[in-house]
Order: C-alpha cells, then sequence, then structure tokens
C-alpha cells in the first residue's frame, strides 16, 4: 500500500510502498478515505519530541483518519465490513491507504457529513473534549475562556463547551473573529489590540491552545478556585501517573511543570496539562453533536497525496481558519472499485 513518509527528521514526506497492516482478532483494519494535518505532525517531521516518543524511521505521519471498514477481527464487536468510520490513530500513521485500530480508536461517522469532512474531527475534538471534560471538569453556566479559538483545536473546544452549557470568552484576531462567527462565542477579545487580562476576571476555567506568556496570564483572570488546563506544555504529574508513565518520568513532569502548579495553587486552583488519548465512546458522542447541528464543520482546502507535503506545509505557516485534509483515496472510488 502507499503511505506518506519520511525516512529522515527534516525532511519531505513522500509516497513509498509499505506493507498492508495484518489485524489480530482484537483489530480492525480501515481503508483509509481521507486524514487531516494537524501541528503535531510537522513538529514530529522536523524531529521535536523523537527521543521521548521514540518512533521508527522510515515514519508514516498523520493522526486522525476517515475510513470504511475492510476486515473485522474476531473479539470485535458493533462493527462490520463497509461500515464508515472516523477515529484516532493509535499511535502515528494515518497517511495511508489501510490502518489497523481497536474499537476504541474509532466511532462510526457522522452521518451528515462526508468522509471528508469526517477526517478532519478527530484529534482536534478529543482534544478539546479531554480538555474540557476531564482537565477543567467544566459544569454548565461556567465562564471559561479558550485562548486561540479561531484554531483547529480552539474552534472545537468552543463548539463542545456550548455543547456542555458554558458561556464562553475567546481570543481571535479580526480575521479569526469573522471565521468564529459560525461558532458563536460570547465574547471575541481581538488579541492583536487587547490584552484579556486587562478586561477579564474571575472566570471559572481556562482553556489555553497558545502557551508562553498567555499561559501565564491565564491565572491572573482565573477566579479562586478555577481550573486552568493546556495543549502546550508537558504533561502534569497526575496526567503521567494516569497514563501510566513510570515514576522517573513523573518526576520529571512534575519539576517542569511547576511553575503553572505553583500559580494554579496561588488561586486554590488546579492547572493540568496532557496529551490526547483515543477514545471510542467520547468520539461517539462528538458524533452525535455534529449530527444535532452543534458542532460546525469547516475545510479549509484539501490535497492529494501526491501534494501531502504541501498540505504539511499550509499548517505549519500557521493561521490556517479551518482544518486542511489530504485525500488518500475518495470514498466514490471505493464504492466503484470494491
Amino acid at each position: 500500500m502507499r503511505a506518506l513518509q519520511i525516512n529522515h527528521y527534516g525532511e519531505d514526506v513522500q509516497i513509498q510502498e509499505v506493507e498492508k497492516p495484518t489485524i489480530t482478532a482484537d483489530h480492525l483494519c480501515i481503508e483509509v478515505v481521507a486524514a487531516s494535518v494537524n501541528p503535531v505532525d510537522y513538529k514530529i517531521q522536523q524531529g521535536d519530541g523523537k527521543w521521548v516518543l521514540g518512533n521508527k524511521l522510515p515514519l508514516t505521519l498523520g493522526h486522525d483518519f476517515s475510513g470504511i471498514v475492510k476486515e473485522v477481527g474476531v473479539n470485535v464487536q458493533g462493527y462490520q465490513i463497509g461500515d464508515k468510520v472516523f477515529g484516532r490513530a493509535p499511535h502515528t500513521g494515518s497517511f495511508c491507504e489501510y490502518i489497523a485500530v481497536q474499537p476504541n480508536d474509532i466511532a462510526h461517522a457522522p452521518a451528515s457529513i462526508s468522509l471528508i469532512e469526517a477526517a478532519s474531527v478527530p484529534l482536534a475534538a478529543l482534544t478539546a473534549w479531554q480538555a474540557l471534560e476531564e482537565g477543567l471538569q467544566l459544569q454548565p453556566k461556567q465562564t471559561l475562556l479558550i485562548t486561540g479559538g479561531s484554531g483547529g483545536v480552539g474552534s472545537a473546544a468552543i463548539a463542545l463547551a456550548h455543547a456542555m452549557g458554558a458561556q464562553v470568552v475567546t481570543t481571535a484576531s479580526a480575521q479569526g473573529a469573522a471565521f468564529l462567527a459560525a461558532y458563536h462565542p460570547e465574547k471575541i477579545i481581538d488579541y492583536q489590540t487587547t490584552n484579556f487580562k486587562e478586561v477579564l476576571s474571575s472566570v471559572d476555567a481556562v482553556f489555553d491552545t497558545r502557551g508562553g506568556q498567555t499561559l501565564v496570564d491565564s491565572f491572573s483572570v482565573l477566579k479562586k478556585g478555577g481550573r486552568v488546563a493546556t495543549i502546550v506544555s508537558l504533561p502534569t504529574a497526575d496526567f503521567a501517573q494516569k497514563i501510566g508513565l513510570g515514576k522517573g518520568a513523573q518526576l520529571f513532569v512534575k519539576v517542569a511543570t511547576s511553575r503553572f502548579t505553583r500559580l494554579a495553587r496561588k488561586k486554590e486552583g488546579h492547572f493540568y496539562a496532557f496529551f490526547t488519548q483515543s477514545n471510542g465512546n467520547q468520539l461517539q458522542k462528538i458524533a452525535q453533536l455534529i449530527d444535532q447541528n452543534q458542532y460546525p464543520i469547516h475545510i479549509e482546502e484539501q490535497f492529494s497525496m501526491d501534494n501531502g507535503q504541501a498540505a504539511i506545509n499550509l499548517v505549519r505557516k500557521g493561521h490556517v481558519k479551518g482544518k486542511v485534509v489530504i485525500v488518500i483515496r475518495p470514498e466514490e472510488e471505493m464504492t466503484t472499485t470494491h
């Protein structure tokens, strides 16, 4: 099968022939229709975190996908050949024609959108869901600040926070604010003209997608007992323990995140940083929200596999409004040739 791979860190992806995955009794094989490009893809491509992640080269990039079930392991329940699904790759490697996954990595695709649109959802939506539900423990009527609301994760978080009954304030440029009109946040602060800490105070929770000084400033607008979650940090020790990292790793991340933990303690609050995990149940709930028109879908641009590097470069450039998708094999092509 064909896959978009790198042979060395820092080089462009290229289409290479690799073996089609075989499945065990607990796996499914999915023929991939499309996969979205996320910032983590170009970061891995350039070698960020290579010593921690331990990926082997050549490496297939990609973290989420949509497709059609082609094989089902004998122990797998709830899926059959021909089902349309979307999901998060268990490790890395969704820029390819076939992928082997477990049931917890996927969910039935929303019925109201195309599989190309569905490919744009999983990683961003799961990241937002896990930040809001697990990290912030968001409750109805709480006020939530989302920094960087017009990005893929930020806009997903606005939609999901509204579905959870929260009131959303977000930061964006003037161009980003126009994009966010479809998401209806209660307030948009133009970060190019206004620092949010000058106009906000006593929010219940903050979801930070920017990092740096923006993350530091988040604690200044937090109410007593509030919570801050970020995706721009090493994970906190509580998350490291939750996913079973060793004692040494737990100690390392505890030290690395101690500055933010201290800032949270000054507000008698909590700081949470994490890595997105596969969760089929959460993804199925997200699919339901999409079908209920509570989660807008915006595709910025589609690319073929032949132009995979151009897709990655567009995301690397930044300030993309909506998602960038690589079409691996159009769905109509599957139905006519299979």
